[in-house]
């Protein structure tokens, strides 16, 4: 269903005129809608880590170098994902900023650590500082929530942005109708609660069916080897 779909059936239902296009329309109600659309599938991405969402990066790293761009489409990310494939251990983080300045500028700098990571800005742009400074080529990955909320009519690309009327969500257009509802509702001054509870009460239910739940063992672990307790070399001597 299309974001152009979306809007015409929110206008049967409310009784608005049924727009015959979005992207380009002059229409005040067009215009307002369109706007709408935009902000109730971000504040949707947001509400959520979707399945549909969910993109795996990798960073190679280099000698000497300490920070790396995040993947272009970066909104956020899944946390417990950072691995250092190379070395095939978990990363560390991320550090909050009094942790990462007691390593950097405490004694901790001078003893054996993990690896770990913090995102911070540079000349306003986020970056991923690894820590130690990585001295050699390795991989690290993590899975991250992309910005990219919309397929284009094809699906041979993704989008943050609505560019054409026939673009869709990448969750179920259900609930888009529902958050845009409620949204132009109020918008236009008309009573909202009502359906706004309905679009809560769905996208409560949604996020419940999302991907998969593990299995919760209310008994002790099976586990006997755990990153708490487990050194990280020298395993057999």
């Amino acid at each position: 269903m299309s974001v152009l779909d979306v809007a015409q059936n929110i206008a049967r239902e409310l009784g608005l005129n049924k727009p015959g296009s979005l992207v380009g329309s002059t229409d005040e109600t067009n215009v307002r809608i369109l706007a709408i659309i935009k902000r109730a599938g971000v504040m949707l991405s947001k509400r959520h880590d979707w399945s549909v969402l969910t993109s795996e990066t990798t960073i190679t790293t280099s000698d000497g170098t300490a920070y790396y761009a995040l993947a272009s489409d970066f909104d956020r990310f899944i946390n417990q994902t950072h691995w250092d494939r190379t070395n095939d251990v978990i990363l560390r983080g991320p550090i909050n900023p009094q942790r990462w300045q007691e390593i950097k500028s405490g004694v901790l700098q001078t003893a054996p650590i993990k690896k770990g990571f913090r995102v911070k800005a540079l000349a306003g742009v986020k970056k991923i500082y690894i820590d130690p400074t990585p001295s050699a080529t390795e991989t690290l990955a993590y899975e991250y929530i992309t910005n990219k909320w919309l397929l284009n009519s094809d699906a041979s690309s993704e989008l943050a942005d609505i560019a054409a009327d026939t673009d869709y969500s990448k969750f179920d257009e259900y609930l888009l109708e529902l958050e845009v509802k409620w949204r132009l509702l109020e918008s236009l001054g008309l009573n909202y609660l009502e359906a706004r509870d309905e679009a809560d009460v769905e996208i409560r239910r949604a996020i419940g069916r999302d991907g998969a739940a593990p299995k919760l063992d209310m008994g002790e672990s099976a586990s006997v080897i755990l990153l708490a307790n487990t050194q990280e070399t020298g395993f057999g001597d």
